[in-house]
């Protein structure tokens, strides 16, 4: 029987982020053990060898078990670019081998099979030697997310490449809200307490990372500043719509009671709008009695709008055998079934399904993120941590009001309307993990705090203390 606790998981993985900050006086020390071998001249080698240890004690303190995916292609690296303030180079190259010949770290290398054009980048992650290191360090993780030359508005080309821009008064604007929000977040914690492992299997089995740290969000653009750009970046913009199903009630933000606004029932105005005729609400009731499958009205709107774009019936079914998994869709789903969901939407919502197959595409991530954008413009959400996860947005239940008002009026922005619902859901309350006695949890209907989120929830504390940062 395989043990996925032993077996090598390639896939658990991230890659390089080349803005981490590189500049930290408490580690100048930890560097001489590792850097003995290299001459004090060879300056550039020197950097990218930090470079890459800290990214290792970066990816190390997550997760043990997590790799890092480099590039061994001098294709991999840009220095001269606005996404990459370190100026990391090619020369990154020469720094693993340096590592990987002085075995600070485990090195397996990728591949590319031409026959199956199957690939897999390079893995490699602290060795037992240089995790020894991290654990006698004084490092200040915390710096070395806190980069305040960090980009965060992206213009991607039609590859999904960043490419440069030139900046306008509307870029510096967005740098100077998306930074904003990354330094509240970064004294945010945001966490899902009845997890027991630093990390939530998707319904596609991928690991995603729990970390308070990895929470820097960036604007993305794709080929013009025209379209709405999507806002992502952190852990949770990975999770697919099985895991955020799951575990939507269970989100806290900073250990206090949290609700969220689910924008879900907003489709229907979009559509409305998009194809100029009035659509009414999808009425969930009615394919949860005639369909198997569908249960909420996310994995209803993903049809939708999968239809919309779709150019034939195959067309879609392929995209939803595709998804179905991280649709959170356990059932066998014949073409039968999925025949029958389509003759629902033509039998009940004919207007709607006259406009299934157009190839038309509404960028619901884009408009949800242009929504979260213009609420984070508002005065009313400074030094309020809002978190957007989908079209989901996070909040602690005491500042309610200020957040509905606010978004509120984003989306009337965002959507030209003013007659629609904001509907709010309260997520659990947890048991507190110091006050409660043992007793008490036993007779308690709240769930309970896991060992990892306790033990996750100190670590930021004493992390914000010796930064002197309040929270």
């Amino acid at each position: 029987m395989k043990n996925e606790h032993i077996q090598l998981d390639f896939n658990f993985c991230r890659r390089l982020d080349f803005q981490k900050n590189l500049v930290l006086d408490d580690a100048r020390s930890f560097f001489d053990e590792i850097l003995f071998r290299v001459s004090s001249k060879n300056t550039l080698l020197i950097k990218h060898v930090k470079f890459l240890v800290l990214e290792l004690f970066s990816c190390w303190n997550e997760s043990e078990h997590q790799f890092l995916a480099v590039s061994m292609s001098k294709r991999g690296y840009k220095a001269k670019s606005r996404y990459n303030p370190n100026n990391i180079s090619s020369i990154a190259i020469e720094a693993i081998k340096y590592l990987k010949d002085n075995f600070w770290i485990d090195f397996f290398p990728g591949f590319y099979d031409t026959k199956t054009n199957i690939s897999r980048l390079t893995r490699i992650k602290a060795s037992q030697k240089l995790i020894s290191l991290f654990k006698k360090s004084n490092i200040n993780i915390y710096k070395i997310h806190k980069n305040e030359k960090r980009e965060v508005v992206f213009l991607l080309d039609s590859s999904l490449r960043p490419q440069e821009y030139k900046d306008s008064f509307a870029t510096h604007e967005m740098r100077e809200i998306m930074r904003n929000y990354n330094a509240l977040m970064l004294k945010t914690f945001f966490d899902i307490p009845c997890i027991n492992d630093n990390f939530i299997r998707r319904g596609d089995k991928a690991k995603i990372i729990i970390s308070f740290l990895r929470v820097t969000q960036s604007r993305y653009f794709h080929k013009n500043w025209k379209k709405f750009g999507i806002i992502t970046g952190s852990w949770w913009d990975n999770l697919d719509l099985y895991s955020i199903t799951k575990y939507s009630h269970h989100m806290l933000i900073n250990n206090s009671e949290t609700s969220f606004i689910d924008l879900s029932n907003l489709l229907p105005i979009i559509i409305s709008k998009k194809f100029n005729f009035s659509c009414e609400d999808l009425n969930l009731e009615i394919f949860k009695k005639y369909t198997n499958f569908i249960q909420n009205i996310d994995q209803l709107n993903y049809i939708v709008i999968k239809g919309f774009a779709s150019e034939n019936l195959e067309n879609l079914l392929r995209s939803f055998s595709n998804e179905k998994g991280k649709l959170g869709i356990r059932k066998s789903v014949r073409r039968s079934d999925f025949e029958n969901l389509v003759k629902i939407v033509s039998t009940y919502f004919p207007n709607l399904y006259k406009n299934f197959y157009s190839k038309v595409y509404i960028d619901w991530e884009g408009i949800t993120s242009e929504i979260f954008y213009q609420f984070l413009r508002s005065s009313g959400a400074s030094n309020i941590p809002v978190i957007k996860i989908k079209d989901k947005f996070f909040f602690q239940t005491k500042f309610e009001s200020n957040v509905l008002k606010n978004i509120r009026t984003s989306v009337e922005k965002v959507l030209d309307c003013k007659k629609f619902d904001l509907y709010t859901k309260k997520c659990f309350s947890y048991t507190p993990s110091k006050k409660s006695s043992f007793f008490d949890s036993l007779i308690s209907s709240k769930p309970q705090y896991s060992k990892r989120y306790i033990e996750s929830r100190k670590n930021f504390e004493k992390l914000m203390k010796k930064n002197n940062i309040s929270i």
